[in-house]
Parts: C-alpha cells; sequence; structure tokens
C-alpha cells in the first residue's frame, strides 16, 4: 500500500511560466566548478574574542545572535549551529560565505 499523499498536485498548467528571483535569478550559472562541490575549507577564529548581545532570530541549523567583537568593539553576527552532520555544517558555511555582502545580509 502506498504512503498518503502530503502535498496536492500541482496546479500550474504545462508551459506556464515558472517564477524568478529577481535578485539571485542566475546566481548559481555564473559559479565557477568549485561552487558545486561540498569541500570547504574552514578556518576556525577564536570564538572567545566574541560577545553574544541578543537573539534575532533562528533557523534550521541554528540560532542568529547580534554579538560584539570584544578586540575592535565592531559589531557583528553570530551563528550558532546545533549538532548537524559535518556535511551540513560544511555546507551552510559555504552558502553564509556567498552570500555575504549581498543586499539585505547583515
Amino acid at each position: 500500500m502506498a504512503p498518503p499523499k502530503k502535498y496536492p498536485k500541482s496546479t500550474r498548467k504545462k508551459g506556464a511560466l515558472r517564477t524568478v528571483a529577481r535578485t539571485y535569478a542566475n546566481a548559481a550559472q555564473q559559479q565557477p566548478k568549485e561552487y558545486w562541490n561540498d569541500l570547504c575549507n574552514i578556518d576556525w577564529e577564536d570564538q572567545d574574542k566574541y560577545e553574544v548581545l541578543q537573539q534575532l532570530g533562528k533557523g534550521k541549523y541554528g540560532e542568529v545572535f547580534e554579538g560584539l567583537n570584544m578586540e575592535t568593539g565592531q559589531r557583528c553576527v553570530v551563528k550558532i549551529m546545533r549538532p548537524v552532520k559535518e556535511q551540513r555544517l560544511k555546507r551552510e558555511i559555504k552558502i553564509l560565505r556567498l552570500v555575504s555582502g549581498g543586499p539585505n545580509i547583515v
């Protein structure tokens, strides 16, 4: 016996236009080969130089806080990751590196 369907069948007609993101519509197409592999070198910094001030939000892989770099006095964003598999952690770090400096990215 097949499991019950979780989602209704799509109502989009064949040949209908798909929506396209305005900001990052073709960002992946312009990336080099290195973008597509999941290998990621992580240079861990000293975590003691950051102070967590207040929570800004949370997501699937962790919680996001407003932070303060104690050495420079500069405000920053600190993401505290939940315990996940190493591959997922590396993928999240890679995504954060790729979108840093983009529009609406803190």
